[in-house]
């Protein structure tokens, strides 16, 4: 009779052991856990550029850029060239985020070549953005654009100059000289994470 008594309490202890770690697993299935309100948010860019046509895909088109009667600079002192100034373009983003400013350059004027010694770029104050180096466009419309700055929201006016230099490159550069150059430029803004 004891060992009777003694397998019943086994059997005994065994179910109670099953039936609460069955319960402890069915518990932590069922286990609800309340989260704080999720949002989502979204923004916007919208981007304004002064010289401008609109295109219907949101980008916009600085036309008419032209550098005409280039003649090689010499280097300054400090082993810089010089670069002069097309033009200031203004740019702003009234949307509600920031912007990532993307540029190309239209037509392909890859046409001087090599060794012409010219340099494109636009400057924000920051480093520069060369967009065409000495005959290789780094930013035609056959490609990727090419990233400028950062423009923040809320429509503060950004000044872009679009500058140019010619640095003499110490080998006959006459037929590069008095050549008008034209080219527009192409500005996208994307949305910055």
């Amino acid at each position: 009779m004891v060992m009777n008594k003694k397998i019943i309490y086994s059997i005994l202890t065994i179910g109670v052991l099953a039936i609460s770690i069955g319960i402890g697993t069915w518990a932590y299935f069922q286990d609800v856990i309340i989260s704080k309100p999720n949002e989502l948010s979204t923004g916007s860019v919208n981007l304004w550029v002064d010289y401008t046509e609109a295109t219907p895909d949101g980008k916009a088109i600085v036309g008419g850029n032209q550098i005409t009667n280039v003649i090689p600079d010499k280097e300054l002192k400090n082993g810089f060239v010089p670069y002069h100034l097309i033009k200031t373009i203004q740019i702003q983003n009234f949307g509600t985020v920031k912007g990532k400013l993307y540029v190309q350059l239209r037509p392909n004027i890859e046409t001087l070549g090599s060794g012409s010694g010219i340099i494109i770029k636009l400057y924000d104050g920051g480093l520069p953005g060369i967009i065409y180096n000495n005959g290789v466009n780094y930013a035609p419309v056959t490609s990727d654009p090419v990233f400028v700055c950062e423009i923040p929201p809320g429509g503060e006016l950004i000044p872009l100059n679009l500058m140019y230099s010619f640095s003499d490159t110490n080998v006959n550069q006459n037929q590069y000289e008095n050549k008008e150059l034209k080219f527009d430029l192409i500005f996208t803004l994307k949305a910055s994470p």
